[in-house]
This record gives C-alpha cells, structure tokens and sequence, in this order.
C-alpha cells in the first residue's frame, strides 16, 4: 500500500525558495516597472544567483504569469464551490460574478498596473494550467446544467465556457484599462447573458433574469 508522505526539507527549501523569488519578483515589478526589473535584480534581492532564477522560471514573464496565474487559480476555487451551491444556474452565474469582481479588485491592489500586461497576455494564450482550469470549472458548471435540465443539451460545454470566460476577461482588461468602468455592473450583465444564452428553453424565472440598462 502506497503512502502519501509529507514534504522533506529539501523540498520545503524549495518551495519557500520559489515563494521568496515570486514575491522579489512581485515588489520589483510594482515598485520600479515590469520593463526596467531584470532577472539579475530578482535573484539577488532572493539572494540567489540568476542561474538559480532560471531554475524555477525560464523568464522573468513566466514569472509575472505565475502571479497572475493566481488570480485565475482563486477564481476556478470560487467558481468550482458554485458546482456544489443550491439554487439555480443564472444565480449562482451571478453569485459567481460578484466574488469575481472582488478578487480581481484584491489581485489589482497587490499587482497594480501589471495585472492588465498579465491578463491581455492569459487572453492571447498564455494563460497557462490555471487558465485552462478555470475554462474546465466553467464547463463543468455548465454540464451540470445539462444534467439537471437547467442547460439546453444541445450546448458544447468547451465551446461555451470558452466564450464565457472570453467575456469575463474582456471585461477585466476594460477595467484595468479604464478604472471608471463598472466592473461590477458589467460583470453581473456578462453573468446575466451568458445564464440566458445557454438556458434550456422554459427553464428561465422570469425573477431572475436581468435586462441590460
């Protein structure tokens, strides 16, 4: 019978290592710009040296994805626990919209000006594992549906959830590119239209459906 067993020291070291190169990493970019911050600079405020950095990351972007990569990996937890909610699909797609706002808006406090580099880059393709896991919860959520009758059969869930998350993340990069924009507001119609657009015929309560202003 296998045994998980816990993490030794070597591998503790090493995670506490690449947890001190992330966070130089995070207050270089914040503090002095993406562009101006070398791998050079990361590693010895780590007090490593570059070859180490080059260890754990193969540059200093995929460094900035990690960071952002959190984001998305916070936001497939929320929307992976709207799996196991009561109630129906439009309400927990606008349940999840509003936890939506709100990690993004912690995400923006701590990464600033480079969340909107991270997250145009995740919507180019370089989003990563947590991307795609996020784009799975949202299908997944979606099969659910149709598995309760609440999700027109006829639906692709991958297909779907692509242009679902599509949505969530064009909307992000209009806020971060314009902080006067509601991200709140437009999140909840963003939830609300994909909720009518993937309904089964009649499943609808006319109480939960939201209009555009």
């Amino acid at each position: 019978m296998s045994r998980h067993r816990a993490p030794g020291r070597r591998d503790r070291k090493k995670h506490e290592l690449r947890a001190r190169l992330l966070g130089e990493a995070q207050r270089l970019f914040v503090t002095q710009g993406y562009w101006r911050t070398t791998v050079e600079q990361i590693a010895d405020a780590a007090d490593v040296t570059p070859a180490t950095f080059f260890n754990y990351f193969p540059s200093k972007n995929h460094a900035l994805n990690e960071l952002a990569g959190e984001l998305f990996e916070t936001l497939q937890i929320r929307l992976a626990a709207q799996r196991v909610a009561p109630g129906p699909l439009p309400a927990r797609l606008a349940s999840f919209a509003a936890e939506a706002a709100s990690v993004v808006r912690d995400a923006h406090e701590r990464l600033g000006a480079l969340l909107l580099r991270a997250v145009r880059a995740a919507a180019s393709g370089e989003g990563g594992v947590r991307l795609e896991r996020l784009r799975d919860a949202l299908a997944g959520l979606l099969a659910d549906g149709q598995r309760d009758g609440s999700v027109r059969r006829d639906l692709d869930t991958a297909l779907a959830a692509e242009m679902a998350l599509g949505a969530l993340l064009a909307v992000l990069i209009r806020w971060l590119d314009d902080p006067r924009y509601p991200v709140e507001a437009r999140m909840s119609q963003a939830a609300a239209f994909v909720g009518a657009a993937v309904a089964a015929p009649g499943s609808l309560n006319p109480d939960t459906e939201e209009t555009s202003p």
